[in-house]
């Protein structure tokens, strides 16, 4: 099972949406007793993420100074008396911001939540839409997932250690993550997804406007 999302990154139009597996449109009954639910548009759902969330803390680290942050990975840190794991137990070593995404150290994205703080990463991922549905169309939405409530990720260390790696309660949709990657690729600026490209009446085809643009 799984899901493709492509989106011209210049205007937020989205190009191809794959969910698999797909169904027979010839034989739609048999789909409905799948045990793989292919009547499910997986684009449009929502699941944890996991590091592919982790650009979003660099970039709010990058807008409040922390760009140069170094961290020492050992493999683990403790918080509150739970061990939080790094994806490689043996750790990293001293890493800088740079080699902590090329390696995806979670350790590094850790300990550089705590010091950005629970304020500026949630501001940044509600700029995204995160936590809403996203209205592609008339009746396509994407599912709007889960980003955990602020007060909750500034009383719980635990919560904003999972968020930082796009564990724990975040849930988004494939749309979502194109959306923050297409922000990334425009220098900040975000556009609303959509899936219409035009419209035709009377004969008459009428191209759709490009959706709003913001700064995330």
């Amino acid at each position: 099972c799984g899901a493709a999302v492509v989106m011209d990154a210049k205007n937020g139009k989205i190009r191809a949406m794959v969910s698999k597996p797909w169904y027979d449109a010839d034989n739609v009954a048999q789909a409905l007793d799948s045990e793989n639910s292919p009547l499910i548009n997986r684009v449009l759902c929502a699941y944890n993420v996991g590091s592919v969330f982790k650009p979003l803390i660099a970039a709010v680290a990058l807008e409040n100074g922390l760009g140069t942050y170094k961290h020492n990975c050992t493999g683990s840190i403790v918080n509150g008396g739970l061990t939080f794991k790094c994806n490689r137990l043996a750790g990293h070593g001293e890493l800088d911001l740079k080699e902590a995404i090329s390696k995806s150290c979670n350790t590094y994205f850790y300990t550089l939540a705590g010091k950005i703080g629970a304020q500026s990463i949630h501001e940044a991922a509600s700029n995204l839409w995160f936590g809403r549905a996203l209205d592609l169309s008339g009746g396509i939405a994407s599912n709007k997932g889960n980003l955990p409530e602020l007060y909750t990720l500034q009383n719980s260390s635990s919560t904003l250690i999972n968020l930082s790696i796009g564990q724990g309660e975040l849930l988004l949709s494939p749309v979502a993550i194109a959306n923050l990657y297409t922000a990334i690729v425009n220098g900040g600026v975000y556009r609303m997804p959509t899936v219409v490209e035009g419209f035709e009446q009377n004969g008459v085809y009428t191209k759709a406007e490009d959706n709003l643009s913001v700064e995330a």
